[in-house]
C-alpha cells in the first residue's frame, strides 16, 4: 500500500502529463483516493497555487490549464481489489468540484475494473465488454451528479506500459472504453500511458517495433483520442491520434512497481 511520503512524491508528478490541449498550460494529475491519505489543507494548497497561476497568466510557472481524474468510482485501485467496483467517490468528488472552475478542462476516468481471470485480460473480450458496461454506469452517475459542468471530457483510466506488444494488448482496451464512453456523452477522450522502461534503454530494433505496432494501434482505430505519453522521445501525429511528448527531467515512473 501506498504510505503518504510516496504520495507526496508522486505530488511532484502533478504539472506533468496533460497539456493536452493547450500548448502555454500544463496539467494536473490527480487519483480521487490521495483525498483520503493528506490533509485538506494540503489539497488545498495544490489549488492556491493554480489559482494564484491562473491569475498569474502563462508567464507563471503554476498557470496550469487541465486537470485529470484517474478514476472517480471504487474498483482495482488501490490495491487489494475492492469487492464492489463502481461506487462513486462522492465525498472526494463533493470536495473537487469546488476547484473544477479554475481549469479549461477536467479529464474525468471512470475506474480502474478488477480481473481475476487465468489468460492476459488484455486479451479477453469477455472482460472489456463487462468493463464497457461499468464504465458507461459510472461516467452516467458523474453526468448525473455534475449535470451543469461543461468544461470537463473523457479519461481513460487503464493505462499500462506501451511497450508490451500494443497493438495487441490495448486494442480492446481503446475499442470498448472509448465507445463506453462516448455513449454517455460525445466529448474529446484523453489517455496517458506510459513506457515502464527508460526509452534509452531499449535496443534500435525494439525501438522500431514499438513505433510500428504503436502506428498499426491508432490507425486502425475509430475514435480520435489525446495520447498523453510519460517519457517519450518519439512520437507524432498518427493518425487519428494526437501524441504529446511528456518528458520530466531523469524521473521515471515504473508503474509496475507504483514507485518512483
Amino acid at each position: 500500500p501506498h504510505s503518504k511520503m510516496a504520495v507526496l512524491c508522486q505530488s511532484l508528478l502533478l504539472v506533468l502529463a496533460l497539456s493536452a490541449h493547450h500548448v502555454q498550460g500544463m496539467g494536473l494529475f490527480i487519483r480521487t483516493t490521495w483525498l483520503n491519505e493528506l490533509p485538506e489543507s494540503k489539497i488545498q494548497s495544490w489549488f492556491d497555487l493554480v489559482k494564484a497561476g491562473r491569475d498569474q497568466g502563462p508567464s507563471s510557472p503554476y498557470y496550469v490549464t487541465d486537470l485529470g481524474i484517474q478514476q472517480i468510482a471504487t474498483g482495482q485501485w488501490p490495491p487489494p481489489n475492492t469487492s464492489n467496483p463502481g461506487i462513486l467517490y462522492k465525498k472526494e468528488l463533493e470536495q473537487l468540484s469546488q476547484y473544477f472552475h479554475l481549469f479549461d478542462n477536467v479529464h474525468v476516468g471512470t475506474l480502474l475494473y478488477p480481473y481475476n481471470g487465468t489468460q492476459s485480460k488484455f486479451l479477453n473480450e469477455t472482460y472489456w465488454t463487462e468493463y464497457g458496461g461499468m464504465q458507461v454506469t459510472v461516467a452516467e452517475e458523474f453526468v448525473h451528479m455534475f449535470p451543469n459542468l461543461t468544461n470537463f471530457s473523457w479519461y481513460i483510466s487503464e493505462e499500462g506500459c506501451l511497450e508490451d506488444n500494443p497493438a495487441v494488448n490495448f486494442k480492446y482496451l481503446l475499442e470498448f472504453s472509448a465507445a463506453a464512453l462516448v455513449s454517455v456523452r460525445e466529448l474529446p477522450i484523453l489517455w496517458s500511458p506510459g513506457f515502464c522502461r527508460k526509452i534509452s534503454s531499449f535496443t534500435p530494433s525494439e525501438l522500431q517495433n514499438v513505433e510500428s505496432q504503436l502506428e498499426e494501434l491508432f490507425c486502425n482505430f475509430s475514435y480520435p483520442i489525446a495520447v498523453s505519453v510519460f517519457m517519450v522521445v518519439l512520437a507524432s501525429t498518427l493518425c487519428n491520434f494526437r501524441l504529446y511528448i511528456i518528458t520530466i527531467g531523469s524521473v521515471h515512473y515504473n508503474y509496475r512497481q507504483h514507485t518512483l
